[in-house]
């Protein structure tokens, strides 16, 4: 039985507790775990894909997956504009999670997936069913209607304070969400506040964000964001941050610099990467995650996807009249 917010809620201070008595850890537990972080690493290095080349250009990375990994920081939030790498990481660190609980069996598994781009399509699609039913082309080409961009964001929440109270301790978790425009990033510092052990991975590729803008423009729509869309966030992101210059070299570099600030304080870090830099790895991660079924959008273990189903249509029965939204949100231009 699906457990209500209102519980969860109720539940996170008991929660909070058990988080910060396992902070405690013995000389020798500590041992162990970093012996295990320096075999987790030597490991990611040693494979091909996206991530060695992460990992060789930002130091840091080495020890954030492993706590990702190994569980001492179980979750993971990765943003970022669409279209620059966030699913790509994701996807391959999950990989890597499979491989390596084979080789460290104490290792928590599964991880447990919570992708923006499938609750927006969730969400969108009991739109279309209620406002147009019949209706197979519900995507919007531009951005999405702010009014659902905000239920949306308020549903991650639920999910994800749901997977949070439910799993067992140290399950990693994985939140993607790109964290602008009411797109995730209200809830950015609420597990963190609550006392569960968060770092963010901002996903940064000018040059990747231009490999599937062309792409896009050639492609039919699915799930994730195409290139109206991600020429609209783009802007609008470039309006909210105060960036007008005209040069695009000095565009990206200062809205690298604008990414690090929006982490401030927070336990995080921005990945600036370029998929030239190692165009095999890019190509063997991207083929691997296709043959081993691991999707771009995931919303995983399964109850995680009936749960969102129950508080789509919970949502949905506050709202006045949802016909009505469902018939403007379609409309949105």
């Amino acid at each position: 039985m699906l457990c209500c917010p209102l519980s969860i809620s109720m539940h996170l201070s008991v929660v909070f507790v058990v988080v910060f008595s396992h902070n405690c850890v013995s000389s020798t537990e500590k041992e162990a775990m970093d012996e295990l972080t320096a075999e987790i690493v030597s490991y990611l290095v040693s494979r091909p894909g996206v991530l060695p080349t992460m990992l060789r250009r930002h130091a840091s990375l080495r020890e954030r997956a492993a706590a990702w990994l190994t569980g001492k920081k179980p979750l993971l939030i990765i943003g970022g504009e669409p279209a620059h790498g966030k699913s790509l990481l994701m996807g391959e660190l999950v990989l890597r999670h499979n491989e390596l609980v084979k080789l460290y069996p104490t290792l928590s598994a599964p991880p447990a997936l919570i992708s923006y781009d499938r609750v927006h399509y969730l969400f969108l699609k009991r739109l279309a069913e209620i406002g147009m039913p019949g209706a197979h082309d519900f995507l919007p080409e531009g951005e999405t209607h702010p009014g659902a961009r905000k239920l949306i964001t308020e549903l991650m929440r639920d999910v994800l304070l749901f997977a949070l109270s439910r799993f067992p301790k140290g399950t990693p978790i994985i939140l993607e969400a790109p964290l602008i425009g009411d797109r995730g990033e209200d809830l950015v510092d609420e597990p963190a506040a609550l006392g569960f052990q968060t770092q963010i991975f901002i996903m940064y590729s000018p040059a990747m964000w231009g490999r599937l803008l062309r792409a896009a423009e050639h492609q039919a729509r699915e799930t994730s964001a195409q290139a109206l869309a991600m020429r609209q966030i783009h802007e609008a992101l470039l309006r909210q941050r105060g960036i007008t210059s005209s040069s695009k070299e000095v565009e990206d570099i200062t809205l690298l610099k604008s990414w690090e600030q929006w982490l401030g304080q927070r336990d995080g870090i921005v990945l600036s990467w370029d998929p030239a830099d190692d165009e095999a790895g890019f190509e063997h991660t991207k083929e691997t995650l296709k043959a081993m079924h691991i999707p771009p959008n995931p919303l995983r273990p399964p109850v995680l996807n009936e749960y969102i189903i129950s508080r789509i249509e919970e949502r949905l029965a506050t709202i006045p009249s949802p016909r009505v939204f469902a018939l403007e949100v379609q409309a949105y231009r």
